[in-house]
């Protein structure tokens, strides 16, 4: 039969099963082991090698990474001209696209988004936008799934409240949602931010201009200060271009992107800070009162 041209059926990637076929060889890498040590860089995981059983690859791909032929030539003990044929193959079918930056390649792995929202109302696409970036990591979501529903918040909102007002800001709205998902972050210990002008003008620059920022770049920019906002430690030296390029979430942000989420961590850590203190107190005066209470 002639299928040439005819789909027989199509498979999602299965990280698992990737991990379950690769060979056991710890030289020279087979495709199969060059491709699912590619998906474990652009998660973030520069050294996921065969010889080391802790770098299991992620089930996720959190977007590009940035690495030279002869590193990747390197790693796979393959010849330079053996990864180019590789990486064109990858990029013919669709899998991988790049892009030449100085010595080294950007490279990008196709992502799908999928966006189904039950009832397309404002109220409930913003419920569901929250709760999934509350649930990211233990739910092991994407940022550019994120960014979808995120993006039709913001498109329903614009679209439900009509700017007749000449005075109202598109930017400082989206600047909002910004900031109120502060509240909702996996690790986030943040109840609520405060409305300072200057918060939401730096998050509204990013808004404005040529180089605006897209929904996936702000989710990105989120699960890399969440992650920061376990340890409550902003750890990540934005002049060290190494180790920036080996972050996955914001590895392509420009140092002037990577100094306003430094400034936007640290006013958020005074807002935990804050918040905590308060708590104690709370729980001070309220201890305080009932042993009043018990002694009257």
């Amino acid at each position: 039969m002639d299928n040439a041209n005819e789909t027989l059926f199509g498979m999602e990637n299965d990280i698992a099963l990737l991990q379950f076929l690769r060979s056991n060889n710890s030289d020279r890498f087979t495709k199969l082991d060059a491709f699912c040590n590619l998906i474990g860089r652009m998660s973030g995981q520069s050294k996921a090698s065969k010889g080391n059983s802790q770098a299991v690859v992620s089930p996720l791909c959190y977007g590009i990474f940035t690495g030279s032929i002869s590193e990747l030539a390197q790693d796979w003990h393959w010849h330079r001209a053996t990864v180019r044929s590789f990486l064109d193959g990858l990029e013919s079918l669709g899998i991988l696209s790049r892009e030449l930056k100085g010595r080294d390649y950007t490279f990008k792995l196709r992502t799908h988004i999928s966006l189904s929202v039950p009832v397309v109302t404002f109220e409930v696409v913003h419920e569901i936008a929250n709760f999934l970036l509350q649930h990211w990591n233990e739910c092991s979501l994407t940022p550019e799934f994120l960014a979808a529903y995120f993006d039709e918040y913001a498109k329903i909102e614009t679209d439900t409240y009509v700017y007749d007002d000449h005075d109202t800001d598109p930017a400082k709205d989206k600047a909002a949602i910004v900031l109120e998902a502060f509240c909702h972050l996996e690790f986030s210990k943040v109840n609520t931010i405060p409305d300072d002008d200057s918060v939401v003008q730096m998050v509204a620059s990013t808004f404005r201009g040529s180089k605006q920022w897209s929904w996936e770049k702000w989710m990105r920019a989120l699960m890399h200060l969440d992650m920061g906002l376990i340890g409550q430690e902003y750890t990540l030296d934005i002049t060290d271009k190494e180790s920036v390029k080996h972050d996955a979430f914001v590895s392509d942000f420009s140092e002037q992107d990577l100094r306003l989420l430094r400034e936007l961590f640290y006013q958020v850590k005074k807002i935990m800070q804050r918040d905590t203190l308060k708590n104690v107190k709370e729980a001070k005066d309220s201890s305080s009162s009932l042993s009043s209470e018990e002694t009257e």
